[in-house]
């Protein structure tokens, strides 16, 4: 979905100048602090005010903050596709900094994109908008929006479909059996995750719908049936108790 620029970022000189003494200060002088985004000194973090909050790879573009080592100012970009968003450019052009992605813990925000998108009102978004992440989180965030609830399994299936990942013949019997599956022994929460993200999304579907787990709702994950723990040759744990 093409985004609505704000008016005051409209008809804009990205050149960049030179690097300002005080890119915090000129982004402020400049009117962009605190009117077009808010801005978060302990992490460098910026807010684009104009957008909703989730995603948190859009509505945290970039990252403007002073390098520990080379006490050079750094702007970096939540995810590689982050450069062009008009909020972006305009720091850059204010700052004289001009915007990077490094991969590494920057990677936090194609995790946040894929995460935020994995529901049912937002898989469609996040499966047009893969630019923003990695094919392993988009599949990992399947899993865990499975899981939490927030994604239906259809939904699900229709995701994995067009990404083209294949169904394991089995149904995951296999790897629900073993050690694709752990339980938290203090909530006895099932987590279902292979080696392959792709398997772990599949693995989630399958205990929801052969009855391995309760079916997750938000706010409530599901639980190891008793169905799950005779397939796995499990007593079920009791109850964890707190000590007094």
């Amino acid at each position: 979905m093409a985004r609505k620029s704000h008016p005051a970022q409209i008809a804009f000189d990205f050149t960049i100048p030179e690097v300002a003494s005080d890119p915090v200060q000129a982004c402020r002088d400049a009117g962009i602090f605190n009117a077009l985004g808010n801005y978060d000194p302990l992490h460098g973090t910026v807010q684009d005010l104009s957008v909703p909050y989730t995603p948190r790879s859009f509505s945290f573009p970039v990252r403007l903050y002073r390098d520990e080592r080379s006490a050079q100012w750094m702007l970096d970009l939540s995810t590689p596709a982050m450069e062009s968003i008009p909020l972006v450019r305009r720091i850059a052009k204010v700052t004289g900094i001009e915007p990077q992605w490094r991969s590494g813990p920057a990677r936090y925000g194609q995790w946040h994109h894929a995460v935020d998108l994995a529901t049912d009102k937002g898989i469609a978004r996040l499966l047009s908008t893969q630019e923003h992440t990695i094919p392993k989180y988009t599949l990992r965030a399947i899993g865990f929006g499975l899981h939490t609830g927030e994604l239906s399994t259809k939904e699900a299936r229709r995701a994995l479909g067009i990404m083209g990942i294949p169904e394991p013949f089995d149904r995951s019997a296999k790897m629900l059996a073993g050690d694709g599956l752990r339980v938290c022994r203090t909530v006895l929460v099932p987590v279902i995750d292979g080696d392959d993200p792709g398997v772990g999304a599949w693995g989630n579907i399958h205990a929801i719908e052969d009855g391995w787990i309760t079916k997750p709702r938000p706010g409530k994950h599901g639980r190891m049936t008793e169905e799950g723990w005779r397939r796995r040759g499990e007593t079920p744990p009791a109850p964890f108790k707190r000590a007094a």
